[in-house]
């Protein structure tokens, strides 16, 4: 995430815990939460926010993210399963064939061992999912 989505989330933070962050926090955090996209990083903040009433900690933020972005690789590994990509090889296989790989799958993903011809996969996955949600946001937006 760039610094102004940062800079956007960090300040979000701090009206839902009614909390001034200051500059030399931000600076600081900044370095942990570089690398995290900035939809992981909003959607931990908003989680935490249900969760307690008081500013997470670094690492408490930094579990959170994780957290979330296991819980959307999971959620794409579904996805994937119910779109049928489980049962491609050679021949289709069978349904529990292609149970076992999306168990795989999902212990990959816990164990952060994914191989790398399935992260492409992945990527396309979310790349996918992330258009639908604006084409449902555009279409929201039209209706209105």
């Amino acid at each position: 995430m760039n610094k102004g989505e940062f800079l956007k989330a960090v300040t979000y933070m701090g009206i839902v815990f009614n909390k001034e962050i200051g500059k030399d926090i931000i600076e600081i955090w900044y370095e942990f939460f570089s690398e995290i996209p900035a939809n992981t990083f909003k959607r931990a903040i908003k989680e935490l926010a249900k969760e307690t009433k008081y500013l997470p900690s670094v690492q408490e933020l930094l579990d959170k993210c994780s957290k979330v972005q296991s819980d959307k690789l999971c959620y794409i590994a579904q996805i994937m399963y119910e779109d049928g990509y489980f049962h491609n090889g050679v021949e289709r296989l069978s349904d529990e064939h292609a149970m076992r790989n999306y168990e795989k799958t999902l212990t990959w993903l816990k164990r952060g061992t994914v191989p790398g011809w399935l992260k492409e996969d992945i990527q396309e996955y979310l790349e996918r999912d992330n258009q639908l949600k604006i084409e449902s946001t555009e279409r929201l937006q039209i209706k209105c």
